[in-house]
């Protein structure tokens, strides 16, 4: 039996396996091959990074990714060229793809003092559930998340200390006499819809590109203060929306652009986070619980020290 195995099988397998090396078409579209990725075979749109161990998964005409099972939103939609191969835009790979990637963080300084925004405030109480009011929300997480940073040993200022109003431009130029180092501004959301879930991570969005939730043809022709810092911006939000949900075990509704005013104005680095739905009868009492907001507030402080210990290292 072992003579058969020599002198019949084992060439026979060596052959098919000798010509499925000079068959297999590699799939990998150039720009993500130049970044190291590997197409998996039998896997449309699945791509290995063999250096970080991470998985990309693409589909075609979406705007939608995911790296690692986290949902990032891209600048273009993802399209298909004459051999098949998927074909991710220039933009997205200078603005997600490729900044996600990298060894080195482009980032000029380390992060010593953090600006937190409590959303609204005052007469704007923005969204209105059943029990709770957005702008109490919003100014609890605050001094939660002010005091997990202190305990890391961040200095922490805020745009408001107590429920008061402050407009949507004063917000975002504060970034500019605080002397802080990052911009952090806090929400909780809504939605019509009562089934709607999760935390939301919003980043501005840059230049060339639709927002997130806009239709893809309502491209942002001009750059804004907040894109000098679009690439470290990129990093900041996937580490926040990889703790936030690693903490609170909430639904994943992905990394998002977004021309909000306090980001496009805000010459910081900066996120704004969208913490839960209180139009979500269960979200809502979640969002107000203390222990809740604990884990929230811990989650923030946890993505913003691990951004700096990158900065650290590449600095």
């Amino acid at each position: 039996m072992k003579n058969i195995f020599r002198r019949h099988l084992l060439p026979a397998a060596l052959w098919f396996l000798l010509c499925g090396c000079f068959c297999f078409k590699n799939n990998t579209p150039p720009e993500l091959e130049q970044l190291g990725f590997k197409a998996r075979s039998k896997m449309p749109g699945v791509f290995f990074h063999p250096r970080t161990g991470s998985v990309l998964k693409l589909a075609a005409d979406t705007r939608i990714c995911f790296i690692n099972g986290m949902q990032f939103f891209l600048p273009h939609a993802v399209t298909v060229d004459d051999e098949g191969r998927f074909r991710v835009s220039e933009l997205s790979i200078q603005k997600v793809i490729r900044p996600l990637f990298s060894e080195k963080t482009d980032n000029p300084r380390c992060i010593r003092t953090v600006l937190l925004d409590a959303g609204h405030g005052d007469h704007n109480l923005g969204a209105v559930g059943k029990k709770y009011r957005e702008k109490d929300l919003n100014l609890s997480l605050t001094r939660k998340t002010a005091a997990a940073l202190k305990k890391r040993g961040f200095n922490v200022k805020l745009t408001r200390a107590d429920d008061r109003f402050l407009t949507l431009a004063e917000r975002g130029k504060m970034a500019r006499y605080k002397n802080a180092d990052l911009f952090l501004s806090i929400h909780h959301n809504a939605s019509g819809n009562p089934e709607s879930c999760g935390v939301e991570t919003y980043i501005v969005t840059p230049r060339g590109s639709a927002s997130s939730n806009d239709k893809a043809h309502e491209i942002h022709r001009a750059a804004v203060p907040g894109n000098q810092h679009d690439v470290v911006n990129i990093r900041l939000a996937a580490e926040l929306q990889k703790s936030l949900l690693k903490h609170t075990g909430r639904a994943d509704r992905g990394v998002r652009f977004a021309r909000f005013k306090v980001l496009a104005l805000s010459q910081l680095p900066g996120a704004l986070i969208e913490a839960g739905y209180i139009s979500h009868e269960k979200e809502e009492l979640l969002c107000g619980k203390e222990s809740e907001q604990n884990k929230t507030a811990e989650a923030i402080a946890e993505a913003v020290s691990r951004l700096n210990q990158r900065s650290q290292r590449s600095n």
